[in-house]
């Protein structure tokens, strides 16, 4: 596969196991982009959460994202204090052998933005003080998802991705205040709507809140694609979310999961939810 000057290409997989190539949107990480890339491919948007520095989950791993169809490699960053995650991820974050920088995800950024098929790097950052006082390149860099509190350290993050031609995406909490659709209307890629309550990990179940919620944020002026992520697991899970009128769905701690046991079951769950996406 190859990346030409303003398109990329995603793998879609058959059934039978074939695979097509799939032209899709100009390569940035732009709310309009995201929507054409929608419209480009006939199918909804994939993000997948991808451990920086975790020794149990390789760089090149990351070539397994791009081919299965991820669009969207959310690449987190180590965190003192992950509140909004469960187990799965803060055990991750605990292997990790970063320094809790944004520099610890350069090496995954340059691979993502070498990579066959146009998945966009994402970086995933909880705002403390290391990383607002951090001179970062923010080269290869395509969207920031800053998830925590306003504040100085959050509001410079966020300023200095801007500054750099970064596009930013916003997280939107189980219970959305004002405060909450304020900063959703602010993304200028897309919106990381929570559709189980409780921190990150896999769970059984469906969340008969969440279509409501997000045609909440639709009415509240959010024009840029909505993705559904938090309790999120399972192909009826994800269906149910695509069925609620999500622009794509976020995977994490399962995806984490199946990363620690290898290139073969990371590889069959990727498959395996893109299909669900792809309506197959």
């Amino acid at each position: 596969m190859r990346i030409d000057a303003a398109f990329g290409y995603r793998r879609a997989f058959w059934s039978c196991g074939v695979c097509r190539r799939v032209q899709i949107a100009p390569m940035d990480g732009t709310g309009s982009a995201l929507f054409d890339r929608i419209d480009a491919s006939g199918s909804k948007l994939l993000s997948a959460y991808f451990p920086v520095c975790d020794p149990l989950v390789p760089l090149d791993y990351l070539k397994i994202y791009d081919e299965f169809g991820v669009d969207l490699i959310e690449l987190g960053i180590k965190s003192a204090n992950p509140h909004h995650d469960g187990d799965t991820i803060r055990q991750s974050m605990l292997r990790s052998t970063g320094q809790g920088r944004l520099a610890d995800a350069g090496e995954a950024l340059r691979m993502t933005a070498g990579l066959a098929g146009g998945s966009l790097g994402v970086i995933f950052a909880y705002p403390q003080p290391g990383l607002a006082e951090e001179t970062f390149d923010w080269t290869g860099t395509d969207i920031l998802l800053c998830a925590g509190a306003d504040g100085s350290h959050r509001e410079r993050l966020v300023s200095d991705a801007k500054s750099a031609g970064v596009s930013t995406a916003e997280f939107a909490p189980h219970h959305m205040r004002e405060g909450d659709l304020a900063r959703a209307r602010s993304a200028t890629s897309y919106v990381f709507l929570q559709y189980a309550a409780g921190k990150t990990g896999i769970r059984a179940g469906f969340d008969r809140s969440a279509k409501a919620r997000l045609q909440r944020l639709r009415q509240s002026g959010v024009s840029v694609p909505v993705l559904l992520g938090v309790g999120l697991s399972t192909p009826d899970q994800c269906r149910h979310a695509l069925d609620c009128g999500a622009d794509g769905i976020v995977i994490g701690s399962k995806t984490v999961k199946m990363a620690e046991k290898g290139r073969a079951a990371l590889s069959d769950y990727l498959g395996e939810i893109r299909q669900v996406i792809d309506g197959r």
